[in-house]
C-alpha cells in the first residue's frame, strides 16, 4: 500500500468535510437573513398597502376592485383620462392614457435555491443536484462567500430598511434615471404628478 497517497486521499477527505461544514454555515446564515428580510419585507408591504389603500380611496377618490393576485384601482379624471393603479406585493404599476410606469418591488436578495433539510446535518445540504468532487465543493463554497460579502458590502442598499420604512432605489430604464422614494405612497404621488404633467 502506498502511504503518501492514502494520506493524500485523507487529507483530500477532510479538506472535503471541512468545506462541506463552511457552505453548511454559510448557508444557514443566508437562509437566516433571508427570512429577517422577508419578515420585514412582509409586515412593510402590508403597510405599505394599507397607507397606499388610504391615499387612493380617501383622498383622491379612486374605485377599489379587489382581485385574485392584487387590487386594482381605477379614476377616471377631466384632465388626464382614465388611470389605473395596480398594486401587487411583487409589483406596482401606474397606467394612463399614454403613460405607463412599472416598478418590481420584490427585490429578492437571495438568489440562491440553498435548502437544509429537516435534520440539519451539513451532509444533507441540497441545491437540486449532487455536488461531486472537491473542486466542485470548493467552488460552491467560493461562490457562497462571494454572496455573503455582497450581503455585507450592501447592506440591503437595494432596499434598505429604516425603522419601519423601506428606502426604495428605482431605476426607470426606459428614461435612464434613478428614483428614490421614501415610501410607496411617496413613489405613486410622484407618478400620478408625472402623469398630470405629460398629458396635461
Amino acid at each position: 500500500m502506498d502511504l503518501n497517497k492514502l494520506k493524500q486521499n485523507n487529507i483530500r477527505e477532510m479538506e472535503v468535510e471541512e468545506c462541506k461544514k463552511e457552505i453548511d454555515r454559510i448557508v444557514r446564515e443566508l437562509l437566516s437573513i433571508k427570512e429577517k428580510f422577508y419578515n420585514a419585507q412582509n409586515k412593510v408591504i402590508a403597510n405599505e398597502n394599507r397607507k397606499i389603500d388610504e391615499f387612493l380611496t380617501e383622498e383622491l377618490g379612486f374605485v377599489k376592485d379587489i382581485k385574485e393576485n392584487f387590487v386594482d384601482y381605477r379614476l377616471e379624471n377631466e384632465e388626464v383620462g382614465k388611470i389605473r393603479i395596480e398594486v401587487c406585493n411583487n409589483y406596482l404599476k401606474i397606467q394612463g392614457k399614454e403613460y405607463r410606469f412599472w416598478l418590481d418591488t420584490d427585490f429578492n436578495l437571495c438568489k440562491l435555491n440553498w435548502a437544509i433539510k429537516e435534520d440539519f446535518g451539513y451532509e444533507h445540504l441540497d441545491r437540486g443536484y449532487k455536488i461531486q468532487g472537491r473542486e466542485n465543493w470548493n467552488k460552491e463554497l467560493k461562490e457562497l462567500m462571494k454572496v455573503k460579502k455582497v450581503y455585507e458590502d450592501t447592506d440591503f442598499e437595494l432596499m434598505k430598511l429604516e425603522g419601519d420604512i423601506f428606502y426604495f432605489v428605482i431605476e426607470d430604464k426606459e428614461n435612464y434615471r434613478k428614483i428614490k422614494a421614501k415610501s410607496l405612497v411617496d413613489f405613486i404621488k410622484e407618478q400620478l404628478e408625472e402623469l398630470y404633467y405629460i398629458v396635461i
